[in-house]
């Protein structure tokens, strides 16, 4: 059928007083979800400037445009809020 592809990009966003306190770990792990079921996962990490890009997607599931959120696992001391992707992390 369709066999477009999509890219997803993860930023992480620290609202900590630029880490005054020194408690950001060094990366995070995050996990990428196709209509709700896991896919796949990856560690996005401040040597990458807290950046991450999940690639070569597909856009679709047959007729059906699939709807990928991510999700961040619990650090200790944060939360998380959502944005278009499922999470702000």
């Amino acid at each position: 059928m369709f066999k477009k592809k999509v890219s997803i990009p993860v930023k992480k966003n620290w609202v900590n007083d630029e880490n005054s306190l020194s408690s950001r770990p060094n990366q995070i792990h995050v996990r990428l979800f196709a209509d709700g079921v896991e896919l796949t996962d990856a560690y996005v990490k401040a040597t990458d400037n807290w950046e991450y890009t999940f690639t070569n997607l597909p856009k679709y599931n047959g007729l059906d445009e699939i709807k990928y959120t991510i999700k961040e696992d619990v650090i200790a001391g944060y939360k998380t809020k959502n944005n278009r992707w499922g999470t702000r992390i």
